[in-house]
């Protein structure tokens, strides 16, 4: 055996473990594609299910969708601006318009935050 076939072997079994090795990777990366893939059909599925309404809330009623504000029709509603609430108002019930700007939980009760303009008013429910 001449040092030309070892030389010759040593190539071609370095060739063979490179070749190896490459598989070994691509079967690797496959295998992590196909988790990557899974996680995101999985977090697919959580965002595409609807949010139920919690059957056990006792003030269900209270809040929801409601249609878009359209004045098409006249309602009997008497709307008051967050400016416009005083001290004497205290314990009516009144309807505002404005956005929702921060919600705080504590204990049982919720805080809500509503604003209109430039005013600002917290509610407790």
């Amino acid at each position: 055996m001449s040092s030309a076939d070892g030389l010759a072997e040593d190539l071609e079994a370095k060739a063979q473990l490179k070749e190896q090795q490459k598989a070994e990777k691509a079967a690797a990366k496959a295998a992590k594609e196909a988790a990557k893939a899974e996680r995101a059909q999985q977090r697919g599925v959580k965002q595409a299910a609807p949010t139920q309404p919690d059957a056990d809330d006792p003030c269900a009623e209270n809040w929801g969708d409601y249609p878009m504000v359209q004045s098409t029709e006249i309602t009997k509603r008497q709307w008051t601006r967050v400016e416009g609430l005083t001290p004497e108002k205290t314990g009516q019930e009144v309807l505002v318009r404005g956005r929702l700007y921060t919600v705080r939980g504590k204990g049982k009760s919720a805080f809500l935050m509503i604003r209109q303009r430039t005013a600002t008013v917290q509610v407790r429910h």
